[in-house]
C-alpha cells in the first residue's frame, strides 16, 4: 500500500529552490515578507510561489504545504534555539 509520503515524494524534483528556500523560511517561523526580501522578491511573488507549491504538494493550504515538505524531507525541520 502506497503512502501520503510515497504520492508527495516527487514534490522534491518538482519544487524550485525558492519555492523551497520559502517553505522552510515559514517552517522557521519568519513571515512571507522576510523571506520575500531575502530572494529579492515581492511579497505577492512569494504568495504566488508558496500557492504554486501548495498545488505542488497537494495541500489545501500553505501550512499544509509547509507540513507535507517537512514530511516528505524537502525542507528541514527547524532546529530549536
Amino acid at each position: 500500500m502506497k503512502s501520503v509520503d510515497d504520492d508527495l515524494a516527487y514534490a522534491a524534483e518538482a519544487l524550485t529552490e525558492k519555492q523551497r528556500y520559502i517553505l522552510g523560511g515559514l517552517a522557521r517561523g519568519e513571515k512571507v515578507a522576510t523571506v520575500a526580501a531575502d530572494l529579492g522578491i515581492s511579497r505577492p511573488g512569494a504568495y504566488s510561489m508558496l500557492n504554486a507549491a501548495r498545488d505542488i504538494l497537494e495541500a489545501p493550504t500553505i501550512t499544509g504545504a509547509v507540513v507535507a515538505a517537512l514530511r516528505v524531507g524537502v525542507i528541514d525541520f527547524p532546529e530549536a534555539e
